[in-house]
């Protein structure tokens, strides 16, 4: 007898662990959504921000930031990029020519993963990372 009611005690926990993973699972998609949809606030929020510590600083000098040191007087701390967690800037030449990649990333001063893209002569600054935001709009182009 003692056997029986141990088989049935081992079915019922079995149960009620299928049962607590499909509860599980049904909630992961939620979850997910909400942590996109919280880097991408952050990643919007941090841009602007970028943004407008540039223009003030084009405000003031007349012209937008042209090397590291002034675009970091003009922004302060550089906020990190929350898909890449990588806060260094890599100056480009030419914004056509730049896309998200894995090499972009690695190549900027002080051995910092590039987080932003920014082109000194229009002042425009952008998110290195790849995908697209809850829109459909590439996160490289907000």
């Amino acid at each position: 007898m003692r056997n029986a009611r141990d088989a049935y005690c081992h079915v019922d926990f079995l149960i009620a662990v299928v049962i607590i993973g499909i509860m599980l699972a049904s909630m992961l998609p939620a979850f997910t959504t909400n942590v996109t949809e919280a880097r991408e606030s952050a990643l919007r929020a941090n841009l602007s921000s970028l943004r407008g510590a540039i223009e003030d600083y084009r405000l003031r000098s007349d012209v937008f930031p042209t090397s590291l040191a002034d675009l970091q007087s003009a922004v302060g701390t550089i906020p990190r990029n929350p898909y890449t967690n990588a806060s260094g800037i890599r100056f480009v030449l030419d914004p056509a020519e730049v896309v998200a990649d894995e090499s972009a990333r690695v190549s900027v001063q002080n051995g910092q993963k590039a987080g932003w893209f920014y082109h000194p002569r229009s002042g425009r600054i952008w998110a290195n990372c790849e995908g697209t935001a809850s829109g459909g709009q590439w996160l490289i182009s907000l």
